[in-house]
């Protein structure tokens, strides 16, 4: 049963970063399990995700005295949608490469992240578009993305 609107499963460092300051903006919307640096048994994981209408992603990563932030995808774009759940990913994303943006999943502005987010968790249609998008998702997924394709590219078939 689906009764969480919109969550985030990961870890949260307590240093300031570009996934702390995002989630520090829309937590009083977003359900958030910081698992840290103990993200315990992958089945809560799942459980989680086949809670969530939608998961929320922040694609962040990097170190700032490091050569700073970068993007990049992350395996939970795959597992939301693989678990049914619809996907919230930023503007400017490089899941945009794979798949389209407002239209497989929800893309917000980081810039205005709440409003961007509450205009579409307050649409009357939510949850019929959270499913829509995520069946898209899934399909993609399995069709484009699947071990099949994978080992068709790798033997070179």
């Amino acid at each position: 049963e689906r009764d969480i609107e919109l969550g985030f499963w990961g870890g949260i460092s307590p240093d300031d970063n570009p996934r702390k300051r995002l989630l520090d903006q829309v937590r009083d919307f977003v359900t958030v399990r910081d698992k840290g640096g103990n993200p315990g048994p992958y089945s809560d994981y799942v459980r989680f995700v086949k809670r969530c209408w939608a998961t929320f992603n922040v694609a962040w990563q990097g170190d700032p005295n490091n050569g700073g932030y970068a993007r990049h995808v992350k395996g939970r774009c795959i597992e939301a949608a693989l678990g049914g759940s619809a996907l919230f990913e930023a503007k400017g994303s490089p899941l945009a490469h794979w798949f389209e943006p407002n239209v497989d999943y929800f893309e917000f502005d980081e810039e205005r992240p709440r409003s961007t987010i509450m205009d579409v968790l307050s649409r009357a249609d939510y949850h019929a578009e959270c499913t829509l998008r995520a069946d898209r998702m899934y399909r993609k997924v399995r069709d484009l993305y699947g071990p099949e394709k994978f080992w068709q590219a790798v033997m070179g078939c």
